[in-house]
């Protein structure tokens, strides 16, 4: 028999066929499942200028399709006011420029799924009279510096990088550190 023989092409190619299929149908169970965090929705509230009050927060990797969201504000301890007349849809974030920022303003979110609004991510504090900035600043903790037969030594902050090490549905923020 010849290697090209039309019947040896045809069963090979019938053979492939076959295991196309079986590949086809075994392949869904062999998948690996997708890995994901349990995080929060990560609410973030800054002043970016002296007027207005930016609010973002996360979208879920297994939030529905058709999610929106309502947004409240309690200023000073008081009752909570929804910001938004309609559910919030095509966007993550909001810009508040009714806030009174002499006094502390807790924002929280809510979604809606479905039509129904469920119970409320954990809130952010702005406080009275926060600074314009647009960015939120994060206290480092330094460890002390030394001496060795070197000469004396200090750290400062290198790189860095965020996950959730303790399960919390929030991130952490790691420092590496250089002498």
């Amino acid at each position: 028999m010849s290697p090209r023989n039309p019947l040896v092409f045809a069963f090979v190619r019938l053979a492939c066929a076959a295991a196309a299929l079986l590949i086809g149908f075994l392949a869904p169970s062999a998948r690996a499942q997708r890995q994901m965090e349990t995080l929060g929705r990560g609410l973030v509230v800054v002043r970016p200028t002296s007027t207005q009050v930016y609010i973002g927060w996360r979208l879920l990797g297994d939030d529905p399709d058709g999610i929106a969201f309502n947004l409240y504000r309690s200023a000073n301890g008081g009752a909570a006011l929804k910001l938004n007349a309609n559910p919030l849809a095509a966007t993550t974030d909001y810009t508040d420029a009714s806030a009174n920022l002499a006094v502390a303003n807790v924002y929280t979110v809510r979604p809606i799924i479905a039509g129904i609004e469920q119970p409320a991510a954990a809130s952010f504090t702005l406080p009275a009279n926060a600074p314009v900035r647009q960015y939120l600043n994060v206290p480092l903790q330094i460890p002390p510096g030394g001496t060795t037969a070197s000469g004396a030594y200090t750290y400062n902050a290198n790189d860095c990088s965020v996950g959730d090490l303790d399960g919390d549905g929030e991130y952490e923020i790691f420092v590496k550190w250089d002498p």
